[in-house]
């Protein structure tokens, strides 16, 4: 799973971000039937390797999926845009 920020923007800013990130990825799988084997973070996106658990049909759970990643980026999203910018 890829996902960009808008017009290539970043969505990263420091290592306190990266960490953010890392933080709501780390409740997913206690919340979600997913498995996460590997991330990628860079400054304007990010590659995620998921395996979903549950026996539903595999195209309902990455439709769920990208909606609950959705909700997490946009919780990351909205604390990014509270840092203070280092000019």
């Amino acid at each position: 799973m890829v996902n960009r920020g808008i017009e290539h923007r970043e969505i990263f800013k420091d290592e306190k971000s990266f960490e953010h990130f890392v933080e709501l990825l780390s409740k997913m799988p206690g919340r979600f039937a997913i498995k996460i084997h590997g991330y990628v973070l860079m400054g304007n996106h990010y590659h995620l390797q998921l395996e979903t658990l549950s026996a539903r049909r595999p195209q309902i759970e990455e439709e769920r999926i990208h909606s609950v990643l959705g909700g997490h980026v946009w919780g990351h999203v909205l604390t990014y845009n509270k840092m203070p910018r280092q000019h």
